[in-house]
């Protein structure tokens, strides 16, 4: 057996390393659900009806009634986030993408 072979040649190493980075990347791009509250599930339904009718006025009124939860503690963090997003799509004119969104939030809910 040849005794002067560095460890860093050997192919079960790299086969190992390699499995390593697959799994942290598989992981790390997996899809996320966001848990919503009622009050949650509640907004992003009126969002989805707001983009929907792209009214500006309503979608105000619930960016108001999302900062208010949020600070209140109604809603998680994460569930904030999504919202938030939805608004500032929403209040760019990205109609669509932020009816998308609020779709998947509450396909989310799902419990398959």
């Amino acid at each position: 057996m040849n005794q002067n072979r560095s460890v860093w040649s050997t192919p079960w190493l790299w086969f190992s390393i390699a499995a390593i980075v697959m799994i942290g990347l598989a992981v790390s791009f997996w899809p996320r659900t966001t848990p919503l509250s009622d009050d949650g599930y509640d907004l992003t339904m009126a969002l989805y009806n707001a983009c929907n009718r792209r009214n500006d006025d309503a979608i105000g009124q619930l960016q108001d009634q999302v900062e208010t939860k949020a600070s209140a503690g109604q809603l998680s963090t994460d569930a904030t986030s999504a919202l938030r997003s939805v608004i500032d799509d929403a209040k760019a004119g990205r109609w669509q993408p932020a009816m998308v969104r609020c779709r998947e939030l509450m396909d989310d809910q799902i419990k398959h």
